[in-house]
């Protein structure tokens, strides 16, 4: 089983519209392909996307972006799909809290 951090997008449209997605992380492609450069990561959100079965996973991508969609973004039919959760759980476990300074120093860069 995976637990796939969900993230908080935000699409700008135009001056007047801004909508924001809470989406799973692994998704993401699927909006910069079609948004590009008006797609921006707002933060990552509390809550966990929890993928049980890669099948069906596949085939819930599958039914909401299309099978060329999903095989344009994740490459290989499965296999695709699990190289790209085991990438995100890989940089999750390696996330560190760098906001911090360890000898209560200013972490300010002088240029």
């Amino acid at each position: 089983m995976y637990q796939v951090p969900r993230i908080l997008i935000k699409i700008d449209n135009d001056q007047f519209t801004k909508p924001a997605k809470r989406i799973p992380s692994h998704e993401l492609p699927f909006y910069l392909e079609r948004y590009g450069p008006t797609v921006s990561v707002e933060s990552k959100t509390e809550g966990i996307f929890e993928v049980d079965d890669i099948q069906e996973e596949w085939t819930r991508l599958s039914g909401q972006y299309g099978e060329n969609s999903v095989l344009s973004v994740f490459g290989r039919p499965l296999q695709g799909l699990v190289d790209a959760l085991d990438k995100i759980m890989a940089k999750e476990k390696n996330v560190k809290n760098t906001s911090k300074s360890s000898n209560r120093t200013s972490a300010a860069a002088g240029v």
